[in-house]
């Protein structure tokens, strides 16, 4: 089974994501950046997913870049989400600009959401397979 650790700022929404998580069959935890310390015996198998959740309305800060540079150091496999996309006028490309130059690496989307006719969030476009949901 999938295991992921979710990490993110007050007001980021990672409550949100363990919940959804979980609903599409994740073992899916919250945790804080000291949770996630590794043991000797641990190998890259048994290491958890960690999801570090990102608000658009609040970007990321330096207390975020290095929860994201301590899970580096770790060497665990790890993916930045961009929560509250829909809120507000949140461009995509700008919020990849910005964690690109924060976090001092390239990122690619696998999903982008959707406006409709009122620019109010329609939908999800991923990336992968081109389904809209």
């Amino acid at each position: 089974m999938v295991t992921a650790v979710v990490l993110g700022l007050p007001g980021s929404g990672r409550t949100s994501v363990v919940t959804a998580l979980r609903a599409a069959g994740v073992d899916a935890r919250e945790a804080a950046a000291a949770d996630l310390t590794l043991a000797e015996s641990d190998s890259a198998e048994d290491l958890p997913c960690v999801v570090v959740t990102a608000s658009a309305r609040d970007g990321i800060s330096a207390d975020l870049a290095g929860l994201w540079e301590s899970v580096a150091e770790r060497y665990q496999p790890r993916v930045l989400l961009w929560t509250f996309s829909d809120v507000g006028r949140a461009d995509d490309d700008d919020m990849r600009a910005i964690a690109e130059r924060v976090l001092g690496e390239p990122s690619t989307a696998v999903a982008l959401p959707l406006a409709d006719d009122d620019d109010e969030f329609a939908g999800m476009l991923d990336l992968r397979d081109w389904t809209i949901t």
